[in-house]
């Protein structure tokens, strides 16, 4: 961010009547110009979301206020500069991107967060710590994350919501091309791996002696580690009709098992069942306990195909979405594989099985595959750290399946299957172990009552 722009991201004399030439441009003339950067949503439900937003959005005074912004953040800019604006705009599963081109070829991209509470304080505060790991991260690596010129973290503005003024990454999501035969090559997956694991080693430097979000000290200027500031952002919910509730603040950790266990905790007061129960077990049996302490390090929180930007070439040009960003375990952080490559894990999510036709199984990569592929990035990384980071990354993808088992209300169930067949041979063995579990006097005791081994 420029020296100009307040602390906060605003600048107050932007005004958005100042004279400037502009233009809108509609997404259907020029979409070969155009790069999704949001995961697209489809159907009415989706539209209707954010149709709303948009149409109280003024696009004349949407140009007028970016091109202000441009000229306050950038003094020699010449006055003849003017603006694009794209409409509609993108719309991904939590944002709407309008997409800005100024005449002398720089692209800049308005990202209005459109759903949950986004006027509420808790949203202010964490969307704020977003900025500050996210310049932290730019400031650190060379990471290709798309520059912050301008935001706001309330409704004090002229858009009257939250939003944030970025760079416009130029490229095609990874996740559209990746099971594209006609494009995706070994050669170009060795050039993914190696980028990927290159910077995910270099933001691994990054090193800190807690787990939560990062703020800025303002007595020494430094990042330092503050807890996360609602503990229900962590966990998606299976009903996305009602609000989350209202857990509080929780944090900072010093261990991976003390983060996990304070989620599963919250999970369980809010609802227990033998499947959390044995989510406890697996909690104290899976992950690795050399990994289990500091440090901790800075992460994607959703290190998916759908953010990473690619050029033709398989370049990697962008890494976007860095929304809920924190200082984490290892394994669970910068060192973890990237998720398309641990789907398999995921069952929920996962469309490849032995009995789908060609076609089905041709938009996923079989487990096989996904070995492979697992494995030729963790030679990426052990190349990239000089083997430092290898154990870390090596089976983050079963502290990455607990921690969506753990977080996740949908997939808790499938993914339990999936480690109980990992831990105890066999699914149906699971099932049987959660059977004994609400049998069992220990489960069956109320909270106030004595735990007793009785006699049947």
């Amino acid at each position: 961010m420029h020296s100009t722009i307040n602390e906060d991201g605003r600048d107050n004399d932007c005004s958005t009547n100042c004279s400037a030439t502009t233009e809108v441009r509609r997404l259907d003339e020029d979409k070969d110009a155009l790069s999704n950067q949001e995961d697209e949503r489809e159907g009415d439900e989706e539209e209707q979301l954010f149709a709303g937003i948009i149409a109280a959005i003024d696009i004349r005074q949407l140009q007028a206020f970016v091109l202000a912004i441009r000229k306050e953040t950038s003094p020699n800019l010449t006055d003849d500069v003017i603006c694009t604006v794209y409409y509609p705009p993108h719309t991904g599963s939590y944002n709407i991107v309008y997409e800005v081109v100024f005449s002398d070829d720089v692209r800049w991209a308005i990202r209005i967060p459109a759903a949950g509470d986004v006027f509420s304080p808790t949203f202010a505060q964490t969307m704020h710590l977003d900025i500050v790991a996210q310049r932290l991260v730019s400031s650190k690596t060379s990471m290709p994350l798309p520059h912050i010129h301008y935001w706001s973290v309330d409704a004090q503005n002229a858009l009257g919501r939250p939003f944030m003024i970025t760079d416009f990454v130029i490229g095609t999501n990874l996740s559209k091309v990746w099971n594209d035969s006609q494009w995706i090559t070994d050669a170009k997956r060795e050039i993914i791996f190696k980028q990927l694991a290159w910077w995910m080693a270099e933001l691994a430097e990054l090193e800190f002696g807690q787990i939560g979000r990062l703020e800025v000290d303002e007595t020494s200027g430094t990042c330092v580690v503050v807890p996360f500031p609602e503990l229900s952002t962590l966990i998606v919910f299976a009903d996305d009709e009602t609000p989350p509730p209202v857990l509080g603040p929780a944090g900072p950790f010093i261990s991976a098992h003390a983060f996990l266990s304070c989620v599963l905790y919250a999970r369980r007061s809010l609802g227990d069942s033998p499947m959390l129960v044995m989510l406890q077990l697996f909690l104290s049996v899976l992950p690795d306990p050399a990994l289990d302490g500091p440090p901790f390090v800075l992460g994607h929180t959703d290190y998916d195909s759908q953010n990473i930007i690619v050029a033709d070439d398989g370049t990697i040009t962008g890494i976007i979405d860095w929304d809920g960003i924190y200082v984490g375990p290892r394994q669970g952080g910068a060192m973890a594989y990237p998720s398309w490559l641990t789907v398999d894990w995921d069952p929920l999510f996962y469309g490849w099985a032995e009995n789908n036709s060609d076609e089905e199984n041709g938009r996923f990569d079989s487990p096989t595959e996904l070995m492979k592929y697992r494995r030729a990035y963790l030679d990426a990384v052990d190349i990239a750290s000089n083997g430092k980071l290898t154990q870390c990354t090596r089976n983050s993808h079963i502290w990455q399946a607990l921690w969506i088992a753990i977080t996740n209300e949908v997939a808790t169930a499938p993914i339990i299957n999936r480690l109980s067949k990992l831990l105890f041979g066999d699914e149906v063995l699971g099932y049987e172990i959660q059977t004994g579990i609400s049998e069992g006097q220990w489960y069956r005791t109320g909270k106030g009552d004595i735990v007793e081994l009785t006699a049947e």
